[in-house]
């Protein structure tokens, strides 16, 4: 999207009366290696380098001022450039808010919601987009599986993108006459500012545990960053409706926290006993999906729902919380939910005649894992299998942690890689395996492929294959190169094509 041209003075960077006032830029850029001229840069300091080392770049690239976070006596540093170079405080967060006024502040003009939470983000998104759209809303999505209309969705790098890449798919969807936009927020992007200047009309959590420690270093950091989406920030007000898990403890701290600023929210819960506004009154699992009762503030409404797995209840009453708040009766949310369905790579079932049913499923979090076997089990005849691996270059304390779940929940186990990056698949297995306190219903088989194959070919007909970790990923990263592969094409693959037909 083409952003519009203001000077530095229309974008608060000076004053009226400064001798630069009246630069003017027509774009806002934050990596030197993609600077157009007339851009404004914005020098950003990243993980492994410092931003006003790329000034001298940007500006031979055409760029027209550039905006930096450095104490005064550094800009000072500057004055050999060809360019201005301004001070500007929070330029984390102040980035998005830059670049969505050079937009039109796209986030305006629609409805925006946004998901946050260590499990079922992607779930909950893509719901609430399918619920939205069957209400005949024209609905986007932004998240992991990719970003765009649901049908036609581009590949994501990142759950959430950058705060410029951010502001200018919103811009684009509002282009293409979007109603609203449903958006995956990650506790990285959070933490980095990346959803700054985006409106949040609605905001919902799904829950917190384990994971991004490598990152954030504590859970108490992760939960911090969390709360941003929530309780506010000096870039971002309180949203104006919010839905929180009363059966998850950061749940029930972020309601407490809001009770105490005198602001509203619904509370959504599968089995609290303190009083919520969205509650289940009953729940049937079946071969299709669920059947459920629900009670809110209007009374009940019934649907079923074609979606897998006990956890996934909770994720429609987050849904149904988030349609409530925004105005749609009861009956419409009943029509919208009834058209619910899987999303791929998330408790996504495949089955043919002759065959082991097999459930692919993003889990990979020791949460996930368990949540994802344990729901597993409840559609399981006679054995439950698990393929699992954990990712490289990550959190290495959980590795144990998940063999430990698989050990629990699990008959028969297969340890094999996930996306070990620059770690050896090996040496990660070996970590895995030290989770274990038996390992007489235990298998490592390195290679993804044949472990997936190995449990297709020795699980029963009647059993239940668990293919964990990778989800909806059409590739395996292993030593820096992204390798195509697809839990979904082996599968169908050892099953002699497109599966669900059983």
């Amino acid at each position: 999207m083409q952003f519009k041209p203001a000077t530095l003075f229309e974008l608060s960077i000076v004053g009226q009366d400064h001798a630069e006032a009246s630069v003017l830029a027509t774009g806002i850029c934050s990596d030197s290696r993609y600077v157009q001229q007339g851009d404004l840069f914005v020098a950003r300091d990243g993980v492994n380098h410092r931003g006003i080392d790329f000034v001298v770049q940007a500006a031979q690239a055409g760029a027209v001022a550039a905006i930096v976070e450095c104490s005064d006596s550094q800009v000072g540093e500057f004055d050999h450039v060809s360019i201005p170079v301004f001070h500007v405080d929070d330029l984390v967060n102040r980035t998005g808010v830059l670049a969505s006024m050079m937009l039109g502040n796209p986030s305006h003009k629609m409805t925006i919601i946004g998901i946050t939470g260590t499990n079922g983000k992607t779930s909950c998104a893509h719901y609430i987009a399918q619920a939205l759209t069957a209400l005949g809303k024209k609905t986007a999505l932004i998240g992991t599986v990719g970003n765009g209309f649901p049908g036609s969705l581009e590949t994501a790098t990142h759950t959430t993108p950058d705060s410029i890449r951010l502001q200018q798919l919103l811009a684009g969807f509002y282009a293409q006459s979007a109603d609203a936009v449903v958006m995956e927020v990650s506790s990285h992007a959070l933490d980095q500012g990346r959803v700054a200047g985006v409106q949040f009309d609605a905001v919902a959590l799904t829950n917190l545990s384990r994971d991004h420690l490598d990152y954030h270093g504590s859970m108490q950091a992760y939960a911090d960053a969390k709360s941003r989406l929530f309780l506010g920030s000096e870039s971002a007000g309180v949203p104006a409706r919010i839905a929180l898990n009363a059966d998850d403890d950061f749940g029930c701290e972020l309601a407490e926290q809001l009770q105490q600023a005198n602001q509203s929210f619904f509370r959504y819960s599968i089995n609290s006993s303190v009083p919520v506004d969205v509650s289940v009154k009953r729940s049937v699992l079946n071969s299709q999906g669920v059947t459920l009762s629900i009670a809110l503030p209007r009374g009940d409404i019934h649907f079923d729902a074609a979606v897998m797995g006990d956890f996934n209840i909770s994720n429609l009453l987050l849904v149904v919380s988030v349609l409530a708040q925004l105005g749609f009766s009861n009956t419409e949310i009943e029509t919208a939910m009834a058209q619910v369905s899987a999303v791929p790579g998330r408790m996504e079932c495949l089955a043919k005649v002759g065959f082991p049913a097999a459930i692919i499923d993003y889990a990979h979090t020791p949460d996930a894992l368990e949540k994802a076997l344990q729901a597993a089990r409840k559609h399981c005849e006679k054995k439950l299998w698990v393929v699992f691996g954990c990712g490289g270059d990550r959190d290495t304390g959980k590795r144990a942690e998940m063999a430990s779940i698989a050990e629990k929940f699990a008959d028969k186990i297969i340890v094999t890689s996930d996306n070990p990056r620059t770690e050896a698949a090996d040496e990660i297995i070996k970590m895995i395996m030290q989770g274990f306190s038996c390992v007489e219903n235990v298998t490592q088989v390195s290679a993804r492929e044949d472990a997936i194959s190995m449990a297709v070919q020795l699980a029963g007909p009647e059993d239940l294959i668990l293919v964990a970790g990778k989800g909806h990923e059409d590739y395996q990263e292993i030593m820096g190169v992204k390798y195509p592969f697809s839990d979904k094409h082996v599968i169908e693959g050892l099953m002699g094509g497109r599966a669900n037909d059983a």
